[in-house]
């Protein structure tokens, strides 16, 4: 998303969705020490509320399309709308939006779910040290 080659890409704020959806810690596919997150589209009745933090960005429709790549949506992660609410301060490029405002985004929702990886933990928060190489 740094790379101005690929498009536009602003972050806007800080932020949680407003649902409560399940993440996910997995191995990656093909690789011996590789691990990322995952969030699952549906919450499971019997499991406990979890709030998803992260980080909300502007980009332009060439941005999207190499987010849509690297993501290989809609077959290894589908881009479905929700919303969320900004836990810091919008960055002056966004005068409308303030600390606490709810707003329409779209996320990556894991589209090869099994029941399985229901039974994983689930994470609020994903930062690489999370896990171990």
């Amino acid at each position: 998303m740094t790379n101005k080659d690929n498009g536009y890409a602003a972050l806007i704020s800080e932020g949680r969705l407003v649902r409560p959806y399940p993440v996910v810690i997995m191995a990656v596919e093909g690789k011996k020490y590789g691990y990322s997150p995952r969030l699952l589209p549906e919450m499971p009745p019997d499991k406990p509320e979890n709030i998803v933090n992260g980080e909300l960005y502007e980009v332009d429709s060439n941005m999207l399309a190499v987010l849509d790549e690297l993501e290989t949506h809609p077959i290894r992660y589908k881009r479905l709308p929700t919303q969320c609410i900004l836990t810091g301060t919008p960055s002056d490029k966004f005068p409308g939006l303030a600390k606490g405002s709810t707003v329409d985004c779209e996320v990556y929702f894991y589209n090869q779910v099994k029941p399985e990886h229901y039974l994983l933990p689930f994470i609020s928060n994903f930062k690489s040290a999370d896990v171990a190489d």
